[in-house]
């Protein structure tokens, strides 16, 4: 449920719809979620998130904007489909302006944008293990809702291998992440 900004005059039904959100949901998004385009001249900082064991990027393949679109791995550097942005623990795509989400809690269930809502299923956390070798500069993404961490199906080193949620696997490269920022005025 995404609610009208504060600063506008709401509508009665506009403001029980919010509240019936914010009681059904447990939240609703306000300000949060800026829906401008990646262009409208704010200052952003994005990241690429890069997996451990190919060296391949978190992708929105063919720089899609349609909603369900499964995320993949791959490698062009500057694309604006392989940048994201960190938003009260969801992971939003700078391009698609949509967030990573799992609409499962099932093992081995596809990773894919949704408009972003602030529910749980685009609710990540970034995790270190002990057990995963003490490398700090690398981390799994655990999903909040499936308690699933992301990963890279069957560990495919190869371009547009598809991205999916997995238990955490101890040392497993193809679920362990890096991430580099840039800052930016869209």
């Amino acid at each position: 449920m995404h609610c009208p900004s504060p600063r506008r005059k709401l509508s009665l039904p506009a403001v029980v719809a919010c509240a019936a959100a914010l009681t059904v949901a447990g939240s609703a998004v306000a300000d949060v979620w800026d829906d401008s385009p990646p262009y409208a001249g704010k200052q952003r900082f994005y990241q690429v998130i890069t997996a451990k064991h190919s060296g391949l990027n978190l992708n929105v393949p063919e720089a899609s904007t349609k909603n369900g679109t499964q995320i993949i791995q791959w490698k062009q550097p500057g694309a604006m489909n392989e940048q994201w942005e960190f938003v009260t623990n969801s992971i939003r795509n700078r391009w698609s302006r949509q967030c990573l989400t799992v609409d499962s809690t099932a093992q081995g269930a596809p990773v894919v944008q949704r408009p972003c809502d602030g529910s749980s299923a685009q609710k990540w956390d970034l995790v270190t293990h002990q057990d995963d070798g003490g490398d700090y500069n690398y981390f799994n993404i655990r999903n909040q809702w499936s308690r699933l961490e992301l990963n890279v199906a069957g560990g495919s080193g190869q371009y547009g291998a598809l991205l999916i949620q997995w238990p955490h696997v101890p040392r497993s490269p193809n679920a362990m992440f890096s991430k580099t920022s840039t800052e930016v005025t869209d």
